[in-house]
């Protein structure tokens, strides 16, 4: 009788046990897994348990949505730890869908707790600081950066939330510093996702091979979501002083060049272009809004789309196309 309730209880320990067991981990799901985006439609991918990915790779530096839309982005940032995702309905050239809103807790002054983090967005992933290497932006030393992203890790990852690493303005050591004191202060590696990297070069080529650093080290740390190139842009200004020919058209290939390997690139998760909308007066100087500098694609002032604006829409386009808009550009002159 004692040996029969003995093989009882140890049922029902095993059972019981069986029932408290915490739920194993889910693993991430690598958006680079996404399908890619039909011409002309959206492809939105249903909300998982694990976290989605948006369909698409292109996204925006910048807002409003109606910028956002027209250019066929399918996320965007604003530096911002709070914001909303893009709900587009079903008038216009889209399908009815959404463009998710990704947060970023931009520096230690942008601190906000797991509950209020992206409120209105329905994807789990955030950005770290903003360029902590860059004393006009985050500015930060990699002791500070490594506390916070250790902040974000252990109050963000409990509630579900994916680390994007700090964005670098393009190559920069820094990261790799800010891995190996990490790694040294916590004795584990940084729990990031993914890496994430701005490039303001002269060409498409400097650009990959600055990007290219960047898919080298996800790799060699074995982060499942690639590379998200944060900011991107290509002023006609850099090519000379030809505001309205030359130079503009040089801008548009570079752009086009790069934008079209960030397409093919399994390891690029995610890019988006500096900037989506911005008025005249709201930064020194006309590099990002002058007629020969300029990188935004709306101009509030004037309510129009630039020519930016309109090859952004349009990226990546088929070769013929492409010719075509650069002809007409050649053609008519353009917006700013």
């Amino acid at each position: 009788m004692r040996r029969h309730l003995k093989l009882l209880w140890t049922v029902v320990l095993l059972f019981l046990a069986g029932c408290t067991a915490l739920p194993t981990a889910q693993p991430f799901v690598s958006p680079v897994a996404a399908p890619m985006p039909v011409a002309g439609k959206r492809v939105l991918l249903p909300l998982l348990a694990t976290e989605p990915w948006i369909g698409g790779k292109k996204g925006l530096a910048g807002s409003p949505c109606a910028v956002v839309e027209y250019a066929d982005a399918f996320w965007y940032y604003t530096w911002s730890a709070s914001g909303a995702d893009c709900i587009f309905l079903a008038a216009g050239k889209y399908e009815p869908g959404r463009a998710w809103f990704v947060p970023m807790i931009r520096d230690p002054e942008k601190l906000i707790s797991a509950a209020s983090l992206g409120a209105g967005a329905r994807i789990r992933i955030v950005l770290g600081p903003n360029e902590p290497d860059r004393p006009d932006q985050a500015n930060m030393t990699i002791a500070e950066t490594v506390s916070l992203m250790r902040w974000m890790e252990l109050r963000y990852g409990p509630a579900g939330w994916q680390i994007i690493a700090s964005a670098m303005s393009m190559r920069s050591l820094y990261l790799e510093q800010i891995y190996a004191e990490y790694t040294k202060q916590y004795a584990e590696p940084p729990r990031w996702q993914a890496l994430a990297v701005h490039c303001y070069r002269p060409t498409a080529a400097d650009c990959i091979a600055d990007i290219s650093y960047y898919v080298d080290l996800a790799r060699k740390w074995g982060l499942p979501g690639g590379v998200w190139v944060t900011e991107y842009a290509f002023h006609p200004c850099w090519f000379g002083e030809d505001v309205n020919g030359a130079d503009m058209l040089r801008a548009l290939r570079e752009a086009e060049t790069l934008t079209r390997w960030l397409e093919a690139m399994p390891e690029i998760t995610a890019y988006a272009w500096f900037i989506a909308s911005l008025r005249a007066d709201d930064m020194a100087g006309a590099i990002w809004t002058g007629p020969h500098c300029g990188t935004r694609l709306y101009a509030p002032e004037t309510g129009r789309y630039t020519t930016f604006g309109e090859w952004y829409a349009g990226t990546p386009w088929p070769e013929p196309e492409f010719q075509a808009f650069l002809k007409r550009v050649a053609r008519e002159g353009h917006v700013h």
